[in-house]
């Protein structure tokens, strides 16, 4: 599923939600190392935008979450 934003006329399109996220952070030297980050600010604000419209359920796609039989117990 691919994510989108408009700013100013310009249409900002995130291929999938590990895109979307990794382009939404602040900027870091190590994420333009990487290439993940966003390519200027404009595009870091569209992300952050199409992250907030993004519903919570979508994120357990891409999180493994423990069951209840892989807890350790206290």
């Amino acid at each position: 599923m691919s994510y989108s934003y408009s700013i100013g006329g310009h249409r900002f399109t995130f291929e999938n939600l590990k895109v979307l996220m990794a382009k939404a952070t602040p900027a870091r030297s190590g994420d333009y190392l990487a290439g993940v980050a966003a390519g200027d600010d404009e595009e870091r604000v569209a992300a952050q935008m199409a992250l907030a419209d993004v519903p919570l359920k979508s994120f357990s796609s891409i999180i493994s979450f423990p069951t209840r039989s892989t807890r350790s117990r206290a």
